[in-house]
């Protein structure tokens, strides 16, 4: 079964075959889209290949995740969730938010 990957951060003069070969390096490639820009006809700096297994996919990431090319590191995910376009990325912790920043600084500020 293939397995999706984002690739994102590409520089807009890469072309679709230049990703293709790149990631045929590890696997087969059984699909690949480049997103271009309607106006430019330029890369709009994501791009989505289907490679042919988990391993290949694995190793696509682990080897091409900031692997640079045409002078932009690449981002390379695996997409969890082809059908709603989900991307598996490391969960962040939480920002506390504002208003609890403002209030603790406050407080050490006054003692």
């Amino acid at each position: 079964m293939a397995v999706k990957l984002y690739v994102g951060h590409i520089s807009m003069h890469v072309t679709q075959s230049q990703i293709e070969n790149l990631f045929s390096e590890v696997g087969r490639v059984t699909e690949t889209y480049l997103a271009i820009n309607r106006y430019t006809g330029k890369s709009n700096g994501f791009a989505f290949v289907d490679l042919e297994s988990e391993t290949v996919a694995h190793q696509a990431v682990t080897r091409f995740h900031g692997y640079v090319l045409d002078g932009m590191p690449l981002t390379v995910h695996r997409m969890v969730n082809s059908e709603k376009g989900t991307i598996k990325k490391p969960k962040l912790p939480e920002v506390p938010e504002t208003t609890e920043l403002v209030s603790t600084v406050a407080e050490k500020s006054e003692t």
